[in-house]
């Protein structure tokens, strides 16, 4: 069996996957269309303004390098289950803003179930605007049966 806890003890804290998204007004409209069933055409038609610019709706950030299911493969284990997800948002994020987020495995445990071993880890993402400034923290628990 591989050693799965070996593996997540060297990650522990380090960076993960870096990356870099522009936030642009085709994909928030797509977003804002999507969750509330509309036709928008135009961010003028949304009243949520702040010095002329547009906010964006906060869970936009789930758009950001998602996965829908805890990517997985088999040499680790039976499989794995996404427990759940945790956000916290600081600062407003508009269209135009340049977002950097950093992934790091935040933590994990090592337990035992009736499906036998597993560990149950989360990755914690953090959301940075061009200034620097934190906007956002998402937090997804999940669980490999070993």
């Amino acid at each position: 069996m591989y050693d799965l806890a070996a593996k997540f003890k060297k990650y522990l804290e380090s960076t993960l996957s870096p990356g870099l998204i522009k936030i642009e007004e085709g994909a928030v409209l797509r977003f804002i269309n999507s969750l509330y069933d509309t036709n928008l055409r135009s961010l003028s038609d949304v009243k949520h303004r702040v010095k002329g610019k547009y906010i964006v709706p906060p869970l936009f950030i789930i758009t950001f390098d998602r996965e829908r299911r805890p990517s997985f493969d088999t040499k680790y284990g039976k499989g794995a289950v996404n427990l759940g997800n945790e956000y916290e948002f600081f600062k407003p994020m508009y269209v135009g803003d340049v977002i950097s987020y950093t992934k790091k495995l935040a933590k994990f445990k090592l337990g035992e179930g009736k499906l036998g071993k597993n560990i149950v880890y989360t990755i914690e993402t953090i959301f940075k605007n061009q200034k620097r400034q934190k906007v956002a923290v998402s937090r997804w628990t999940t669980m490999v049966f070993q």
